[in-house]
């Protein structure tokens, strides 16, 4: 009955690690898109403003 126990708390404590680092994952690809689309927005700016 101990394993039993000891083998779950180390399920739950790995899968607690797993979905923090998904979640981490989530967030930070939302940050880099959001950078990324502001720097292209920024460029398009930069090229209406030096059209002729």
């Amino acid at each position: 009955m101990d394993f039993l126990f000891l083998g779950a708390t180390l399920v739950f404590v790995l899968a607690t690690i797993s979905i923090t680092g998904a979640l981490r994952t989530i967030r930070d690809a939302a940050v880099r898109t959001a950078a990324a689309t502001e720097s292209l927005l920024e460029l398009e700016r930069s090229r209406e403003a030096t059209r002729p």
